[in-house]
């Protein structure tokens, strides 16, 4: 959501790292992004988009088996795109030709720090057969979560998203946490608490730290 300031962000470039090392492709979205100041130093805060672009591509298929095809051009004039088919020999009619839209670009979708699909602003509002029709993985800390997604990843007990993402990452392929990742969760966790000021830290939050300090986190450079 745009509203974050800094876990939601930190926990999706940690989760892009994460995924990217198993070779998948990623992007993140955010309505309006503005990163913070602070969070300058994470450089792949640069990657993050505001909006959805090239979900589908719309297919149109013509059988020229009959025709063969001679040439074929278009013209986007006016908001309007013509494409022009010259068959070979014969005509080429209606029977010919079929239109269809291709799969969703995307496979899944993860959410973090997001307490109800409404909050995700245009990003949903403009793609909800999209939000519909690919799985969500929900993951928050906020009591207030309307536990939307077909899978909800909820810890109310934590002190940030960054927490429960590294849990999740950990228990999948702990081998895959880069210095680069564990950065990124202490900076969420650190923007979170204050610098582990809040009434919310817990034992388990600081043994968190530690546990990102030893896999090559920074403390003092973040």
């Amino acid at each position: 959501p745009k509203s974050d300031k800094g876990d939601a962000i930190c926990s999706a470039i940690a989760l892009l790292a994460f995924l990217e090392k198993l070779g998948k492709r990623v992007d993140i979205i955010c309505e309006e992004i503005e990163i913070p100041q602070q969070l300058n130093f994470i450089k792949k805060t640069k990657l993050i988009k505001s909006a959805l672009h090239y979900l589908q591509k719309f297919v149109i298929t013509v059988d020229t088996k009959k025709t063969g095809l001679h040439e074929l051009s278009y013209d986007h004039k006016d908001d309007k795109l013509k494409i022009f088919i010259t068959p070979q020999k014969n005509y080429l009619s209606r029977d010919d030709i079929r239109t269809a839209k291709s799969d969703f670009r995307y496979d899944i979708i993860f959410t973090l720090g997001t307490r109800n699909l409404e909050q995700l602003g245009n990003i949903f509002y403009d793609n909800t057969e999209f939000f519909y029709k690919r799985p969500v993985i929900n993951i928050d800390h906020n009591a207030n979560n309307s536990h939307f997604g077909q899978i909800d990843i909820i810890d109310i007990t934590t002190a940030s998203t960054a927490e429960i993402l590294y849990d999740l990452l950990e228990n999948w392929r702990a081998e895959n946490i880069s210095e680069e990742i564990a950065t990124s969760l202490l900076t969420g966790m650190i923007v979170n608490t204050r610098s582990f000021k809040t009434g919310n830290v817990k034992p388990q939050t600081l043994h968190l730290a530690s546990k990102l300090m030893h896999l090559g986190a920074d403390r003092d450079y973040i």
